[in-house]
């Protein structure tokens, strides 16, 4: 079992469903989400991090975001950009792998917010990277997939304005929301 922190975005999510239906293997699990913290042992303990998160995120102010654009990441995913607010969903996810958090910061990779349209790899890379020329990425799904997802042309803003903290018990359960955190008002 596991627990992550993500954002869900209130936007209309059919055509961004409609890529991840074909390409994303956590479709069928969890709805478009921007992680912030990405998944970290129960063993962490439920009631610890959700005083991490809330001293973390007390004096945080919403604020409007864009998606827009695709990107191809290191690990061959395709991702839907944050093309407005991204310094702000940086900077947070920054603050959140303080403390308790501070262990599981995979530093050497670098943080962009997005939502997974889809994963083309025959096998997950390590942070590290020490592996990710070994791994066979599927090029002609993932150029399809591009080509689906430019003829959406993807453009939605939003306010990010609350976070949620997940449990699962492993990757092919349903990501059960166990709390959200409010960010203030602006």
């Amino acid at each position: 079992m596991y627990y992550f922190l993500a954002y869900f975005p209130k936007i209309n999510f059919t055509q961004i469903n409609e890529v991840r239906s074909k390409y994303d293997p956590n479709y069928p699990y969890i709805n478009p989400h921007i992680a912030l913290v990405f998944p970290v042992e129960a063993t962490i303990g439920e009631s610890h991090l959700i005083d991490h998160i809330q001293t973390v995120t007390k004096n945080i102010e919403s604020f409007p975001i864009s998606l827009s654009g695709l990107e191809k990441s290191w690990d061959h995913y395709l991702y839907l950009s944050v093309s407005k607010g991204s310094a702000e969903i940086a900077a947070l996810h920054d603050t959140l792998y303080s403390g308790i958090l501070e262990k599981y910061w995979f530093k050497n990779v670098p943080y962009k917010p997005h939502i997974t349209l889809g994963f083309f790899a025959e096998r997950q890379a390590k942070f590290d990277k020490s592996d990710i020329q070994d791994i066979v990425i599927h090029t002609a799904d993932f150029d399809k997939a591009v080509s689906m997802a430019q003829e959406y042309n993807f453009n939605a803003t939003t306010q990010f304005d609350s976070l949620s903290l997940i449990k699962r018990q492993d990757k092919q359960s349903p990501a059960a929301i166990i709390k959200e955190f409010p960010l203030l008002s602006t």
